[in-house]
């Protein structure tokens, strides 16, 4: 919208100079005619005496130039002439006019056989007249030619000077908008790196660090205290890095609640960045609470490659310190690069590994705590690789969810259940029981997950009662309403849906009234708290009973030792999974022990 207005508005700048250019030009060829005219009442009248002087009369010519005459003085006759506004040539043209009519009256007399030496000498007068108002007439249209041309240069030298003026404001809003954060008005990513190239071409290198924070948690602040609360922790935060690494320094907004940071080597500068971020939030705010911060860090090298290489290794360093607990600074070095190449490895044999049904599926079992019996079953994913060896979840699934492959990885999955389903059903021998399949967040907000999903089910002909979709309590988080949408479209197409984790962030109870979920899993963490700690135990109990009354089924998970069932059995959870009953199993071992899928 703001392009096509300058479009238009330069446009009507250089077609109005465009305008008085013609308009001038259509002004000169005016003055022109004038010229030209003058000059012919000049030539015609000599032509006319000459001829009256040897016996040749003209009428028609005299009454030509008497039009001429009129038209030259009025602008109003049948030549269409302008009207010269000079007043020298004016007045010029009123001596021709007496001389005009004097030398028609010596006509008249010559005619009448009067002497012609007269008319002769009115004749030269009227030359000489004539001879000046034509060139009257030039230096008038010069003037004006002259004037209009520096009309035309004051004008292009304005509106230029305007245009450039209004571009370079229009660059400097761009370079506003393109290089820096809208929220916070501190350095965007691209401008970090430009920074960054400058500072580090300028510095020595081994003085510097690049960091990678974010604020632990932060979805928790906006669901509990609202966005805006959000938007002003984030203010503060990048008004507060701006002037804690200025000059020689930098910082950038470049995600959400994602900071970088170009600072000199200095000792504990997380834990130091740490405190005065607190403590500037409690001095703006009065916000008690202290929140907590993840870092990655990386120490700029001498030979170093790109700006984004470092970037990518403090970004790296920051993932693990995501991985872990809150509040970890974790340091780019040998260790992580061995992960690195790690992951490099497993990222280049996925594709193969799919293709050769690397990745099996695990049955861990769902069980009726009163009764023992065996209801259900989660698949587990296990890849079992020729050149990696046994390798567990943990050491993929994050990767495979940071570069899209889980989204492959997980309809894989779904297929293979479906295949075990479909052999179950057909055989009479067998007891089919739902088997729970996990879905990453990646995976659920892709636009034709519903469609896919079910086109696995269908073509396998696979009732949806046998099928459960299990996604983590994340996946609700930041911009679920395509989840959500997602999860109630396979709702009602008759699939169980089951929240995982729940309780591993900080999750609402709203998410229990306001979410379509069927079956809830609370988080191991829950129950090894619950044992020991009375207030856990409050708590579970209180979700078990909440989720009952609004007809959501629980499944508590990690139950490992026999006081953990015991302690499930008080409080009402009905239904357990973990290592206590079994841990994951292949499915053939599966098979052999509870005789059912």
């Amino acid at each position: 919208m703001e392009d096509r207005k300058n479009v238009v508005l330069y446009t009507v700048i250089w077609l109005l100079g465009a305008v008085i250019l013609l308009f001038f030009l259509f002004q000169n060829a005016g003055d022109s005619r004038i010229i030209n005219y003058t000059g012919i009442v000049r030539g015609a009248t000599q032509k006319l005496v000459k001829n009256e002087i040897s016996g040749d009369p003209n009428d028609p010519l005299i009454n030509r130039l008497d039009g001429i005459l009129y038209d030259l003085q009025t602008g109003k006759g049948d030549y269409q002439l302008n009207e010269c506004w000079d007043s020298d040539y004016q007045n010029k043209l009123l001596e021709i006019q007496e001389v005009w009519k004097d030398i028609k009256l010596e006509i008249e007399a010559v005619r009448n056989g009067a002497d012609e030496a007269s008319l002769y000498l009115l004749s030269e007068q009227h030359f000489k007249l004539s001879d000046q108002a034509v060139s009257l007439a030039e230096q008038y249209s010069d003037k004006k030619l002259y004037q209009t041309f520096m009309i035309l240069v004051v004008y292009i030298l304005a509106s230029s000077t305007w245009v450039i003026f209004r571009e370079r404001k229009r660059y400097k809003d761009f370079k506003q908008v393109y290089y820096h954060d809208a929220l916070t008005g501190i350095p965007n990513y691209l401008a970090f790196i430009q920074g960054t190239e400058t500072i580090l071409n300028h510095r020595d290198r081994f003085d510097y660090l690049i960091i990678n924070m974010d604020i632990d948690d932060f979805k928790y602040i906006n669901d509990l205290y609202g966005y805006q609360m959000g938007d002003s922790i984030l203010k503060i935060i990048g008004v507060g890095l701006s002037v804690m690494f200025a000059g020689d320094e930098l910082c950038a907004r470049v995600s959400a609640n994602n900071f970088m940071i170009l600072a000199r080597k200095r000792e504990n500068i997380d834990e130091e960045v740490r405190d005065y971020l607190n403590r500037l939030i409690y001095e703006k705010m009065k916000f008690l609470e202290k929140l907590s911060y993840s870092f990655g860090i990386y120490k700029v090298e001498e030979g170093e490659g790109s700006v984004e290489a470092m970037i990518d290794k403090a970004t790296f360093a920051h993932k693990t310190a995501k991985n872990g607990k809150s509040a970890t600074t974790v340091w780019y070095d040998i260790t992580l690069l061995e992960q690195l190449t790690r992951e490099t490895k497993l990222t280049k044999a996925m594709d193969k590994a799919l293709e050769m049904e690397e990745f099996k599926v695990y049955l861990q079992p769902k069980v009726d705590i009163s009764s023992g019996s065996v209801i259900g079953a989660e698949a587990l994913v296990r890849w079992i690789s020729k050149e990696q060896g046994f390798l567990p979840p943990d050491a993929f699934i994050s990767l495979f969810e940071s570069n899209g492959f889980i989204t492959k990885l997980d309809f894989y999955m779904l297929e293979k259940v479906c295949i075990l389903l479909r052999q179950t059903l057909d055989d009479p021998e067998k007891i089919a029981l739902p088997i729970s399949v996990n879905f990453s967040r990646v995976t659920v907000r892709q636009m034709d997950f519903v469609r896919q999903f079910q086109r696995i089910v269908e073509s396998y002909n696979i009732p949806p009662c046998y099928i459960e979709a299990e996604v983590t309590e994340s996946a609700f988080g930041t911009n679920s309403e395509r989840v959500v949408k997602t999860m109630e479209t396979l709702q009602k197409n008759g699939y169980l849906i089951v929240m995982d984790d729940f309780g591993a962030g900080y999750s609402s109870l709203n998410l229990l009234m306001s979410l379509p979920i069927d079956v809830l899993k609370l988080d191991k963490e829950f129950l090894l708290e619950g044992t020991s700690v009375k207030r856990a135990q409050i708590i579970i109990k209180n979700i078990v009973e909440m989720a009952g009354l609004l007809g959501i089924q629980v499944v508590c998970e990690g139950v490992e030792t026999e006081e953990h069932l015991q302690f499930l059995k008080k409080i009402g959870c009905e239904i357990g999974q973990g290592y206590y009953f079994s841990r994951p199993l292949p499915v053939s071992v599966f098979w052999d022990k509870y005789h059912v899928f």
